[in-house]
Order: C-alpha cells, then structure tokens, then sequence
C-alpha cells in the first residue's frame, strides 16, 4: 500500500502541468482584458491602530507574474527609456534604492513596479485604471510616447522623500512629458499622511490629501469628486485643470470648485459602481444607502462606524459579497474585489514609530496569503526572486500560490473552504507575530541583514504551506476522476459493461 501511495504521488505530480494550464484556462476564459483594480486607502485616524493603511489588488488577464526585488541606490543621475513606447527622458541627480514586485517583461514591457517603498519610507502603489471622457481627450490628448502607467513608479520612486512631494514630483514629469495612454490613480503615503492622485489626461491631474479620519475605496472609475483648487493645504492639480474644462464647455463645478469626476471621467460603470457600494455598507453601513445604485456617485472618502484594522483591509482584497445578495459565487456576472485573475496584492502598513511594513500578495488573495516585509529587504528566497515566464514554472512563488489558488477558487465550497481557512489561520498568526518580529529587526538595528532572514523565514514556511495544500487540492481531484462507469465498485463497473 506504500508502494502504491507514492506511485500516486509521483503520477499527481507528474500530472501537474497540463493539468494546472487546463484549470487556468477554463477559469480565466472571457476575463476582461482591460487592466482592473481595487484601491483601499485608510487614514491614521480611521484605523485600528493609528497607522495609514494603503494597496490594491493589482488585477489583469491571463498569466501574469510577478517577484520581488530590491533596486539599489545609485549615483549620478542617467537615462530612462520605456521600451513599450519609446518614451524616455534624463534622469536627475542620485537615486535611492527601493523594494517592489516588477513584472517580468521588463525589456519589452517596461518595468511595472507597481508596489514600492522606498529607502525614505516613501509608499507608491500605481496604477489604479481610471477612464477619461472624450471631451477630455480631445481637448488635451494622450501623449503616445509620453509617461506610461508602467513607468510612472519608476521614474518617480528613487527620487522623493514624503508623499506630498511624491505628488509634487510625478506632477511636474506629467506637466514636461505628457501621459500616454490612459487615464491612472496613483497612491503616495508616508508615516505621516497619504495623497491620492489621479490622471484624466495628456496633462491634466489631481490630487487630494486623505482626510486621517476617513477611508477611500478607488475601483476604476475617477473617485475624487469636488474640490477646491485653492485649497493648496489638501489640494494639488496641474496648472491648467480648470481653465482646460472651462474652455472646452466641458467644466462642471462652481468657479475654483470642480468636480473632477463630472468634468474629466466616462460615465459611471456598474463594473466600478458595485465594488464602491459593497465597500461602503461594509465599513459605513450607517450612513450608505441599503439599496445599490449604478448612477449613484458614491462618497469618495467616508469616515467608518468601526474603526478599520489591517486585518479588515486584507479581508476586503478576499471579498466577493458572501452573505448578501450580489454573492459573486451565486452571482457571477457581478463584478467582485477578490478575483482569481488578480496576479498580486500590496498593503502599506505604515505605524508611527514602528518600521515600514509592506504586505504582498502572489495571485487571488481569496485563495493566498499577505506576507510582511521590512522596507529594506535586499535579499529573497530563490522562489521569490526567480524571473519567473509566461509558461508554468514551479520553481517560482508565483505558479506555487497561483496553482492551488486556482485548485481552491474551482472548488469554493469544499476543497476552497480548507484553503480559505488555513490561510486565514496562517494571516492571523503573522499579524499576532509582527510585534516580535519588530523586536528581532530592531535589536538588530533593522539591517538589511535582519530583513531578509526575517522574510525568509516567514516565506519559505509559506511556500511549504501552499505546496501541502496543493498536493492535498490535486490528489483529491485526481481521486475524484479515476473511477469509472460513474462507480467506485468493481462489480457494478463490471455488471455496466456486461450488460
């Protein structure tokens, strides 16, 4: 029998790539092809703790991966080229490093590090789809070998040393350059305060400071609303935002007062809309309308009934409205924020005089785990810094949560249930546990050194964990298709065939 049991084995691992493409393919057929986010943003004052919590589900098509790395300082200024679109401009003076998840098609793509945090503490979480109306574009078009979503990270990260000057920077390059393709929300934060910051046009952007007692949910579609330009304290916009709408017949607002989202953005999507509403009864249930409405523009920052805690955040990247009526696993035309085509999640978790800390995720959070690392974590198990492809690889992070993701999210009711759980188990554990291991990364003066033996020891047991539940997910559905005849009895498959 112990034969046989590791004969079953080495067949199910055997067995594991075509039938791993087979699953991914079923599953992701007719994703939507448009790059597709959620932005959460919590202010200090709002959250649990007193920290600023912060990220997105970075949501695409297909396969899409990703890894972590660390981009080190460097000197002397240089050059960028965007090999997406030709783009490229000088760059200034020195550079520090910064940690992020790229993508993997760097030299044809561009970089995509759409998760940073920088030497300086300094958070970016780029970029959140947004959608300009045609008035918009063609008074002030795309730039198409100007600033690409996929740049803009890149060329802002290494030179910024607090959110606000963030905005101030990316503004300036937006102003010179131009943006290229579309419209993007870009988040800035730091200990301190968070900006968020959209872009309508070839020039033309806003960006407001987040009131600390409130919380923003952003899901492609312009979120910001009114403001006013001359409010200079919470207010950043280009220089010729209003003058552009006026001029154009297409301002709506009330002299220094516009709102951005009736001037520059499409009209409202149900695609959006619904994430806004769930988000809102789920954090302000007092005050949201228990009735949803697409053509309803939704508050853009809310304060909450309950203060918002980190677990709180992590669980709204899961969600998919179990328990109420829009259910997406009973509902599946409904647009959810947990999707198994989300190829990656990042959490800034940013504590007063406590270590930066970011949460990244590899594929459907639903279905995968927030892992913690320090702002200057340089080195990464080799699964986690492996340049991983378009085509299967288990050696990589990646293919090993994105497999029994997958496994899990077509089997949500059961086998999904005990992936759901261990994981939340395992969040749960981590998040109890980040008070020692601030103790271990400060008493070792928070080295680099420290950072990576932290995460490679949280990592590794990770990876372990998804690979036991992995091969527990596929002996399962092997088991529950090597019978035949529609039995499991020799005899009655017997009788079936004789008769």
């Amino acid at each position: 029998m112990k034969t046989f049991k590791k004969m079953y084995v080495r067949f199910a691992l055997g067995f594991l790539g075509s039938v791993f493409l087979m699953f991914l393919c079923v599953l992701l057929a007719g994703a939507d092809t448009a790059l597709a986010c959620t932005t959460i943003i919590v202010g200090k004052k709002a959250s649990a703790d007193g920290s600023i919590i912060f990220g997105r589900t970075a949501d695409t098509h297909g396969l899409s991966p990703v890894r972590f790395m660390y981009r080190e300082a460097r000197e002397g200024g240089g050059f960028y080229t965007d090999p997406s679109n030709g783009f490229s401009c000088p760059l200034p003076g020195d550079a520090c490093g910064y940690l992020t998840m790229p993508g993997i098609d760097i030299e044809t793509e561009g970089s995509w590090d759409e998760a940073i945090i920088n030497d300086h503490g300094v958070c970016i979480s780029a970029t959140e789809s947004i959608y300009t109306n045609d008035k918009a574009k063609a008074a002030d078009p795309f730039v198409d070998d100007g600033i690409g979503e996929q740049s803009i990270p890149s060329l802002t990260a290494p030179y910024i040393h607090t959110a606000r000057e963030g905005v101030e920077y990316l503004g300036k390059l937006i102003d010179k350059y131009g943006n290229a393709d579309a419209g993007n929300g870009v988040i800035f934060g730091d200990r301190d305060e968070v900006w968020y910051m959209e872009i309508y046009a070839g020039h033309q952007w806003a960006a407001v400071r987040i009131p600390d007692d409130c919380y923003v949910i952003a899901p492609n579609d312009g979120r910001i609303g009114k403001i006013d330009v001359s409010d200079k304290e919470n207010v950043i916009v280009s220089a010729h935002l209003v003058e552009l709408a006026k001029k154009g017949g297409f301002f709506v607002g009330d002299g220094n007062v516009i709102d951005t989202t009736r001037t520059y953005c499409t009209e409202l999507r149900n695609y959006s809309q619904i994430r806004a509403w769930e988000t809102q009864r789920r954090f302000s249930p007092s005050v949201t309308a228990k009735t949803y409405d697409e053509n309803t523009y939704y508050p853009f920052a809310l304060k909450p009934d309950k203060k918002i805690s980190l677990e709180d955040v992590m669980e709204l990247c899961r969600w998919r409205y179990e328990g109420t009526e829009y259910d997406v696993n009973k509902n599946p035309e409904v647009r959810a924020i947990g999707i198994n085509r989300t190829r990656q999640t990042s959490i800034f978790w940013l504590r007063p005089d406590k270590p930066e800390i970011m949460w990244n995720c590899f594929a459907n959070p639903e279905m995968s785990v927030f892992l913690p690392m320090y702002k200057n974590t340089k080195v990464f198990p080799e699964a986690y810094s492996r340049v991983p492809t378009n085509t299967y690889d288990e050696q990589t992070a990646y293919y090993r949560f994105l497999r029994t993701g997958i496994l899990a999210a077509d089997d949500r009711g059961g086998f999904g249930k005990k992936v759901r759980q261990s994981w939340k188990d395992t969040q749960k554990d981590l998040i109890d546990k980040t008070v020692d291991r601030d103790k271990d990364y400060m008493a070792n003066s928070c080295s680099d050194s420290a950072a990576a033996r932290i995460f490679d020891s949280v990592g590794t047991k990770a990876l372990e964990q998804a690979d036991q539940l992995y091969f527990e997910g596929m002996s399962g559905w092997l088991d529950a298709r090597m019978q035949d005849g529609g039995s499991d009895s020799p005899d009655a498959a017997y009788e079936n065939i004789t008769n």
